[in-house]
């Protein structure tokens, strides 16, 4: 079996599924950041790029930036709890990028900036599946 947990304040959530059929899942519960969190998510989870899209998202009136931001952040820890296994370390934000955000379709495409191990080589892209809990929390899954 593989699976992962999340919690936020006020909600938890799990997910299971046999190892033979997943390598891996990686899933994250997340509030939606407070004023001064976004400061913070704003240097450290997004580059340039990324930002440029969320504005761009924003501007088109998608999703809040507040909300994008805490959706990148969300979907960059359920990669990195669904690689963990197979890279044995933690690796920092800057190790995978935003691409593209299908709101609609409750998609978000990482891009690895840097290879974390073989499995995982700079380039790939990472798939991440999100879906709004209620207007202020979301969560989000990568499974591979």
């Amino acid at each position: 079996m593989t699976g992962s947990i999340s919690h936020s304040h006020r909600l938890a959530i799990s997910a299971v599924a046999p190892a033979d059929r997943w390598r891996s899942i990686g899933i994250d519960l997340e509030h939606l950041a407070s004023p001064d969190a976004q400061a913070a998510l704003r240097a450290t989870v997004v580059n340039a790029s990324g930002l440029a899209l969320l504005k761009t998202l924003h501007d088109a009136g998608d999703l809040a930036l507040d909300a994008l931001l805490t959706l990148v952040f969300s979907a960059k820890e359920s990669l990195f709890k669904a690689s963990f296994a197979a890279v044995g370390r933690y690796f920092d934000f800057s190790a995978a990028q935003v691409t593209g955000v299908d709101v609609a379709a409750g998609y978000l495409q990482l891009r690895l900036c840097e290879s974390p191990c073989p499995s995982l080589p700079a380039g790939h892209l990472c798939p991440v599946g999100f879906a709004w809990v209620d207007p202020q929390t979301v969560v989000t899954y990568r499974v591979w």
